[in-house]
């Protein structure tokens, strides 16, 4: 046993990583460390530009079928009315009812 080395040159140093680690990202895009947040936001992006293409297609539709731009005045108006009209009560019916029975009725 007198031959024997001691331990703390046997044993070899950990080699330095190869690759550095990127630092987490701060301040407005630190949502997007999170893959949920990342399909979440694609999904969103990939949707809206799927609505704008919609309403863009469909105002162009009506302009070149009618000619008149007062057509496309009315389609654009009555596209958002609805939400005009409705967005005010919706959202106090919304905070005074039940969330479940919410969803229950608005989906039938």
């Amino acid at each position: 046993m007198a031959d024997a080395e001691p331990l703390a040159a046997t044993v070899q140093p950990l080699a330095p990583p190869t690759a550095a680690i990127a630092a987490p990202a701060t301040g407005i895009f630190r949502s997007l460390n999170f893959f949920n947040a990342r399909l979440y936001f694609l999904g969103l992006l990939l949707s809206n530009i799927g609505s704008w293409l919609q309403g863009t297609a469909m105002a162009y539709l009506v302009y070149r079928l009618t000619g008149r731009a007062s057509d496309l005045g009315y389609n654009v108006a009555f596209q958002f009315l609805p939400m005009l009209f409705l967005g005010t009560w919706a959202g106090g019916v919304a905070d005074r009812f039940n969330r479940r029975t919410i969803m229950l009725v608005t989906q039938i």
